[in-house]
């Protein structure tokens, strides 16, 4: 008995689309300045999707995360965490060298974070929310680039010191760690929206977290539908030397304006072997033109 036919709805389509794949191809953006520093610059959705295998469904959902209309004068909570998170993946900068990545790096900061998440008192009292991941993410870059040779030179860790520097005051949930000033780029990667990114990024969400602020150079506008970007983590943009012209990526690279030898030659010949002015007499005559006098002698007068 042959199988019967499921009907489809009217205006439906019955072939189905395969979905692309967003994380096998990343897209790098060029920024004016920006490029002249780092190999490579992408949004921060296009980082996060290719630190996903190929298919990932959380790279499929970062992916697919817009904005949806809605006819409801007033949003709720949800929605409007929903969109700042949205505005964060497409405005914030990331900027990388061009270095290969240790898969035994990933697995030591693995073992590193939850012993260290075992000293912050946050792991004792009850279960855990993102902000409190987050946190725990934040804290541990700060507490790992204290302990670098160039630890002063992070914006991230401007106001912290060791325990064992004397500092003045102990930094909540920062075990080892104490600042003397207040950090708006901490704060910043302490709070909502980053807090609610990560809940989007699963399992392993809190070493993504930290792969972005140890390896990377984020770049965030200032206020929300600024047109300038400014620096949140790594070493300051002015200490850092600039890329050689060979090591600028190709799609980067400042198109220069080279002559060939025939277009000088061709400039040469006209400046070598224009036609002379001549007088009345024929005899060659030097200086500006005859006309050019006369008028000047009518404007003098």
């Amino acid at each position: 008995m042959p199988k019967r036919k499921r009907p489809t709805k009217p205006g439906s389509s019955q072939k189905r689309v395969k979905p692309t794949d967003a994380s096998s191809s990343p897209k790098l953006t060029t920024h004016p300045i920006l490029h002249h520093y780092f190999h490579r610059v992408q949004p921060l959705r296009d980082w996060l999707i290719a630190q996903f295998p190929a298919g990932a469904p959380r790279a499929k959902v970062l992916a697919r995360l817009t904005n949806r209309p809605s006819s409801a004068t007033t949003e709720t909570v949800a929605e409007a965490e929903r969109r700042a998170v949205i505005v964060l993946l497409d405005s914030v900068l990331v900027a990388s060298a061009n270095e290969a990545r240790d898969p035994r790096r990933k697995q030591e900061r693995a073992r590193d974070l939850a012993a260290f998440s075992q000293e912050c008192p946050s792991s004792t009292i009850g279960k855990p929310d993102a902000q409190t991941h987050q946190a725990e993410a934040v804290n541990y870059v700060v507490r790992q680039l204290l302990r670098r040779a160039d630890r002063a030179k992070d914006l991230l860790s401007h106001g912290f010191e060791l325990a064992s520097d004397n500092g003045l005051h102990e930094a909540q949930h920062v075990p080892g760690v104490v600042y003397g000033a207040k950090n708006r780029h901490y704060e910043a990667l302490t709070s909502p929206p980053w807090s609610a990114l990560l809940s989007l990024l699963g399992r392993n969400g809190e070493l993504l977290i930290i792969d972005l602020l140890l390896d990377c150079w984020v770049f965030a506008p200032p206020a929300p539908g600024a047109s300038s970007l400014e620096q949140m983590s790594g070493v300051p943009l002015s200490e850092l030397p600039l890329l050689r012209a060979e090591e600028e990526p190709p799609a980067n690279r400042a198109k220069k304006d080279v002559k060939s030898a025939a277009a000088i030659r061709f400039v040469r010949h006209r400046m070598f072997y224009a036609k002379a002015m001549l007088n009345a007499k024929g005899g060659v005559r030097f200086g500006m033109r005859h006309i050019r006098e006369s008028a000047s002698h009518m404007l003098q007068g």
